[in-house]
């Protein structure tokens, strides 16, 4: 009897230890597949809807296998994607959209072993399914192109202009919303739908006060149950002190415009288009060092202001993020022991072309996503690059000698850092982008035209064989203001056709943008213009208004 019991008890020990390393065995596979997957944490889209950016943390994606497929489905017309090894943060996620050929989006966790999140795109006839790009972004991101509008040689950002504001800037034309999310307002008004425009929801606001001017009640309170925010580029939604500079980060992607000087007291003021600023920080000042300060405002309805006091104006440099979801405004001398990327990148091309006698378009590429960071003064701009590595001074100042932008200074200014110092015009425009990968930065000059003198002392006579462009407004994806369905866009294109042949018949040179309703980037429509050597660029837009007898 007392064999079997010590039997019994060596048993139970055993059977005790082989579920102990079973219940750890799966614990620890639960936990390597938890590990191995990427976090989506921020999911969100450009103002024009045709690019979402998703976001993850977490284990990295590995672009060079990541091989996502879309398929295609019907009734209703439907596709979807998976994301391998990845797990969606915050639950299942929604978005409605409005005026664009994609309907909604929803993102949901297909599976958890393996990991996967599907994302489902429903879409109308205007939507081509077989145009939707896939790319491996910076910042662990994988970045989806829904227009075939955005080829190789457009598909990038914007990341600093010197025009302070452009025909292009965007307020409220479309608005993507999540679904459970409503806007209320009091004073008995209805609640507005999750995909109601700003445009309308600013219509109730003035119904509402227009109903309080004429019926002398009582003062209302206005209540919107979540953020109000215009659509734009870029939402910012912290600003951060570090080490004496200012670390200021949101969704979307930055642009610095036009950055200029003030004196009495000693300021530097930059702007950003198509820029909201979270309420709970706008208009805050925030202490850098003991005598400087950044104030953050809503200086225009979708730009944004950063005013840095400071006696070193000259001293300060905007510093954009990989993908230029942040922006570091930080002093020369508060820059030593800051890392900027987690990789270094290596230089592997300079090019320099020229469309026409006054332009000049820098494109330079990387092996690795770079960090590039940008300051201008009266005399120059200077883009510095502060994730490189082997480079060679040298050969980009041969590659870049026989340019128009000279005296093009180029300078080592750390192991891992290197200085492009470009000359500025009087009169020239500047505008820098990124590639969509992060991998390309193109610098494009336009030039003040030169004035060429007559031969034999003859003057231009003036006739009507000038070269004019015309520019219907908008195109394609971009359908410009809207009101009850109509689009801008196709109000443009007729007017601009009937000024053509009006032209013509007076014996112009008419050369037209688009004749059709197409999108080309404003980029595109300064090169052809460019192109054509035009005396008169006209550009043709109609505006909207949300009062209707007018």
């Amino acid at each position: 009897m007392l064999i079997y019991k010590v039997f019994y008890k060596i048993i139970i020990n055993m059977l005790k230890k082989i579920f102990l390393y079973i219940f750890l065995l799966i614990i620890s596979i639960t936990h390597t597949g938890i590990a191995d997957a990427a976090r989506i944490n921020n999911i969100s889209f450009d103002n024009s809807d045709n690019i979402m950016l998703i976001g993850t943390t977490g284990h990295e994606i590995n672009c060079d296998t990541l091989n996502i497929k879309p398929v295609k489905l019907q009734e209703p017309d439907r596709l979807y994607f998976d994301v391998p090894d990845s797990i969606i943060d915050g639950g299942n996620k929604t978005w409605v959209f409005k005026n664009t050929s994609i309907q909604k989006i929803k993102a949901a966790q297909f599976s958890t072993n393996p990991n996967t999140v599907r994302f489902v795109i429903y879409y109308n006839r205007n939507f081509n399914p077989d145009a939707l790009q896939f790319y491996c972004t910076a910042n662990n991101a994988i970045t989806v192109v829904f227009s075939d509008n955005y080829s190789a040689k457009n598909n990038t950002i914007s990341i600093y202009r010197t025009l302070s504001a452009l025909s292009s800037d965007l307020y409220d034309t479309t608005v993507y919303a999540t679904e459970d999310k409503v806007q209320k307002i009091s004073n008995n008004l209805p609640e507005a739908p999750s995909n109601t425009t700003n445009t309308d929801a600013l219509a109730q606001i003035q119904k509402a006060i227009e109903a309080h001017t004429t019926d002398n009640t009582e003062p209302f309170n206005l209540i919107l149950d979540r953020e109000f925010e215009l659509k734009s580029n870029y939402f910012i939604k912290k600003v951060d002190i570090k080490r004496g500079n200012a670390l200021i980060t949101g969704l979307g992607n930055a642009e610095l415009a036009n950055p200029f000087t003030l004196a009495n007291p000693s300021r530097l003021v930059i702007d950003l288009p198509n820029t909201v600023i979270s309420q709970k920080i706008r208009n805050k000042e925030y202490k850098l060092t003991e005598n400087e300060t950044i104030k953050i405002g809503q200086f225009e309805p979708s730009k944004a202001r950063l005013v840095i006091s400071t006696p070193t104006p000259e001293k300060y440099l905007s510093i954009l993020s990989i993908g230029a979801q942040s922006l570091l405004i930080a002093h020369e001398a508060r820059l030593n022991g800051l890392k900027f990327a987690e990789k270094n990148a290596q230089l592997t091309s300079l090019k320099s072309t020229s469309s026409s006698d006054n332009t000049e378009d820098f494109k330079i590429n990387f092996d690795n996503p770079i960090v590039p960071a940008i300051k201008k003064n009266e005399s120059n701009i200077e883009i510095s690059l502060f994730n490189l590595e082997n480079f060679d001074v040298e050969g980009i100042r041969k590659a870049a000698k026989n340019t128009k932008i000279q005296p093009l200074k180029i300078e080592k200014f750390s192991a891992n850092c290197l200085k492009l110092i470009f000359p500025i015009t009087k009169g020239s425009h500047i505008n820098v982008y990124e590639h969509v990968n992060n991998k390309q930065l193109e610098i494009k000059f336009v030039l003040p035209k030169i004035e060429r003198p007559q031969k034999d002392g003859k003057k231009n006579k003036k006739n009507n064989s000038k070269t004019i462009v015309l520019d219907p407004g908008h195109g394609g994806s971009d359908v410009g203001a809207t009101r009850q369905n109509v689009y801008e866009k196709d109000l443009n294109l007729p007017v601009a056709l009937k000024v053509r042949d009006i032209l013509e018949s007076k014996g112009y040179n008419v050369y037209m943008t688009r004749e059709k309703d197409i999108f080309l980037s404003l980029q595109e429509r300064v090169d052809f213009t460019n192109e054509k050597n035009a005396d008169s660029f006209v550009s043709i837009h109609a505006n909207s208004c949300a009062k209707s007898e007018i």
